[in-house]
Parts: C-alpha cells; sequence; structure tokens
C-alpha cells in the first residue's frame, strides 16, 4: 500500500509540474527545465555520485575531476530539457514540422532504403534525445515499435508510453517481447532497441570505454537468427531544440557456426558504435544509469573501483 501511494504521489508531482510547464511558451518552458537540470544535480547527491563514478570509470585520468563535473550538470540540463521537449513535441513536431526541428543528410535515399527493406532492426541508446528520436518515424511513415523495458512505478510507465505513443509509435514491453518480434519483422516492421543497458548477471560482457559491462545478448541472437543487420541510429542536440539524426552503416550479422562468438562479437560491435557517439558528445549521455554494476565472474572483487574525486583502479576484460 505505501509503495503504490508512493508511486501516486510521484506521478502527481511529475504531471501537475509538467502542466504548468506546458501552460508556457515553449522556449520559456526550455529554459526552466535547464534551469530545474541544474538544480536537481545540486540537491540530488545520490545520482550524482553514480554519475561521477560512471565519468571516473569511463575516462579516468584522461579528464579533470573539474571536467567530470561539468560533463555531469551538463548531461541533468540536458535530460531535463529532453523530457520537456518530449512533452511539447505533440503540439510542435507533425509530418509537416518535423524538419524544422531534425535535420538529416540524404534524407531522400533513407527513406527509399526503409521503405524498400522488408522489415528492420534499429538500434540506439540512452543518448541525444532517444524518445523524440522513436517518435519522429512514424512521421516519416516507418512502422516502428520500440522494445522498452518497463518502469518500476506503473503510473509513470503508463503516462510515458501513451507519450511515446502519440505520434504512432507502438510500444512492446521488454518482458515477453520475443514472442510479437518475428510476427513484426515477417510482417515489414522495424524493430528498435536501446543497446546500452546494464543486462545483468545474464548479459554478456563487452567492453565499453576499456571495461566489461554486462550486455543484453538477445538483439545479437535475433540478427543472427533472421540474417537482418542491425541499423545504428542516434540523434544528437546541435542547438536549442534542435536535433541532428544520423542513421550510421548496418552491422551485418556474420554466422561463423560458433553462435557464441557470433553473438559476442556482434555485441561488440554495436557497443563500440555507442562508445563512439558518447565520446563525441558526452554531455547527452545519460550517466545516471548504473552501466557497469554487473561485474564479470573472472573479474577480482575491488578491481573496478572508484572514489568520488581521484583516479579510478579498474579491470581489463578477459
Amino acid at each position: 500500500m505505501w509503495t503504490t501511494l508512493r508511486y501516486l504521489t510521484e506521478y502527481l508531482l511529475l504531471r501537475v509540474s509538467l502542466c504548468v510547464l506546458g501552460a508556457l511558451p515553449f522556449p520559456l518552458a526550455h529554459r526552466i527545465a535547464e534551469i530545474l537540470g541544474r538544480l536537481v544535480y545540486r540537491l540530488d547527491h545520490r545520482h550524482r555520485l553514480v554519475v561521477i563514478k560512471n565519468l571516473d570509470i569511463a575516462f579516468g585520468s584522461s579528464l579533470t575531476y573539474k571536467e567530470k563535473l561539468k560533463i555531469a550538470r551538463k548531461s541533468y540540463e540536458h535530460l531535463f530539457k529532453a523530457g520537456i521537449e518530449l512533452v511539447f513535441m505533440p503540439r510542435l513536431v507533425n509530418k509537416y514540422t518535423w524538419q524544422n526541428y531534425f535535420e538529416m543528410d540524404n534524407l531522400a535515399e533513407i527513406l527509399k532504403m526503409a521503405w524498400g527493406a522488408k522489415g528492420g532492426i534499429y538500434i540506439t541508446a540512452h543518448f541525444g534525445n532517444w524518445e523524440l528520436l522513436g517518435c519522429l518515424a512514424p512521421l516519416m511513415g516507418l512502422p516502428v515499435y520500440a522494445i522498452a523495458r518497463p518502469i518500476e512505478n506503473p503510473f509513470l510507465d503508463r503516462y510515458l508510453n501513451r507519450m511515446r505513443q502519440i505520434t504512432g509509435q507502438k510500444i512492446i514491453p521488454k518482458t515477453g517481447a520475443s514472442r510479437g518480434v518475428m510476427d513484426i519483422l515477417e510482417n515489414g516492421g522495424f524493430l528498435s532497441f536501446l543497446v546500452d543497458q546494464n543486462a545483468g548477471s545474464r548479459g554478456i560482457f563487452v567492453d565499453f570505454f576499456g571495461k566489461p559491462a554486462s550486455t543484453s545478448r538477445s538483439i545479437a541472437l535475433l540478427s543472427l537468427k533472421t540474417g537482418i543487420p542491425l541499423i545504428p541510429v542516434y540523434a544528437y542536440r546541435i542547438k536549442d531544440f534542435k536535433y541532428k539524426v544520423v542513421i550510421e552503416s548496418p552491422i551485418y550479422p556474420i554466422d561463423t557456426g560458433d553462435p557464441t562468438a557470433d553473438i559476442k562479437s556482434l555485441t561488440r560491435a554495436f557497443t563500440k558504435r555507442v562508445e563512439e557517439w558518447v565520446r563525441m558528445h558526452p554531455e547527452q549521455y545519460l550517466w545516471q544509469h548504473r552501466r557497469w554494476k554487473t561485474r564479470p565472474p573472472w573479474e577480482r572483487p575491488g578491481m573496478l573501483k572508484v572514489s568520488e574525486k581521484g583516479e579510478t583502479v579498474a579491470a581489463t576484460s578477459s
């Protein structure tokens, strides 16, 4: 009962806050969101510590502590601005106006390739504005189904999914998703996956910033099983509410007859792409997630050791 009450309180506080911001002119709401991000950065000690530790793991002594603090603050500001952009998207962005907010090279060639494909698997990460990226695809005529991990708070989960699906994107809960993905691909649909979350003890360990990170093996397995390549796509902020959408060259599955090695090779390849994006704009990444939480069995306790201020002592993968 107390848990439900807490979830409901969190949901109501968020909805009231978004209603107030949503009633304002967008430029003002956008600026307030940035200020709120800066404020939460100062007040949210627990998650700020996670961000600093993650930056320490990723960049070690290549960045100073002051530089890491700046990236941490900017990541909070970006996250809050991205959230308010999702709230305003239904009134600002439609099939006639989306090019005012999203810049894309070779649009005609990309759409021709997408419409001519018999299904596809898109991969992205918690980078830039991944939520808007999912909302954009249906406006371009692409039938996209996003596989999403449910949020712990069920009220927030339902609300976010309504926002995600407002332009036509379909959300499939990650639990039990395997039953429907083959039908989607066989009928020419497009699947979208976030590929940079900690996968726990069931994941496969590949290097992320040179440190082993547990990563889901199901995406590589699906690609190998169907023969459909993985298409990396991301949208990063270039100014205010303006994003650059990048669709990279596909990552093709290679079947060598060794499923374990093939899954690891493909997983390593797309994780490397994500790292390249994050290195390009680290302030636009979701560092609040404990990406290196699960440690590999071969790693001695304490090998990945970080402090809030100082250098990282980290294990390398075997």
